[in-house]
């Protein structure tokens, strides 16, 4: 009989064990969870920033090519100088 309670005391002990122990890993479950979210988000945002950076490497790249058509027009001229312009 007293080898029986101990037994269940012993058994009791491990079942509350057991409790926290799911307990736990439903808490390290849940916060994994977030984890992914939070990296899934983040990947989201980078991505994001590498498009907006293609983006404006497009648009700056595409601008100075219009920007300056002077530029490009007076460096293959036969004109040399600001002067020469303007005697022209």
């Amino acid at each position: 009989e007293q080898q029986l309670k101990l037994l269940q005391q012993a058994l009791q002990g491990m079942q509350q064990h057991l409790l926290k122990v799911q307990e736990e890993f439903k808490r390290k479950e849940a916060e994994l969870e977030k984890v992914k979210d939070d990296k899934l988000q983040v990947e989201k945002m980078l991505e994001n920033l590498k498009e907006k950076e293609s983006c404006a490497t497009r648009l700056c790249t595409s601008s100075q090519d219009s920007d300056y058509p002077l530029e490009k027009t007076l460096n293959s001229s036969p004109i040399k100088s600001e002067r020469e312009a303007l005697l022209v």
